[in-house]
């Protein structure tokens, strides 16, 4: 019981966003930290089941297909995926993210996809600068 109140303050504490979906067009939310508030504007529980709007409503256009074939040959190899895309932030601006996940197996058939989101606009404007 410790433990898993240990683990619930330790994500809902992290600069980022944790999370649990599922591998369809969606992205499908399952589990979100409080995290995409701070970063995205949006509230975990906008995206939980696509209650209100699905995560792929708000990937940059161009990013779509990118970040889909990156995320499916991930899961092909059975290793992790990296990937930076851009996402709308409530506020409608775009920002730039880092995200890094890996597909959970049970008897190996995929379940759902895991990772950590977090911020990198400050980054990738000054990479772009230079």
């Amino acid at each position: 019981m410790e433990n898993k109140l240990n683990l619930d303050i330790l994500l809902e504490n992290i600069d980022g966003i944790a999370y649990r979906c599922l591998n369809d067009k969606h992205w499908t939310m399952l589990f979100m930290t409080s995290g995409v508030e701070r970063i995205l504007g949006y509230k975990a529980e906008e995206f939980i089941n696509n209650k209100e709007l699905s995560f792929s409503d708000i990937y940059h256009p161009e990013d779509i297909t990118r970040v889909w074939n990156e995320v499916q040959m991930a899961i092909d190899n059975k290793t992790f995926f990296t990937i930076e895309y851009r996402i709308k932030h409530k506020k409608g601006h775009y920002i730039y993210v880092w995200e890094q996940g890996i597909g959970i197996y049970e008897n190996d058939e995929l379940v759902a996809l895991e990772g950590y989101i977090c911020d990198i606009t400050i980054r990738k404007l000054t990479e772009m600068e230079l």
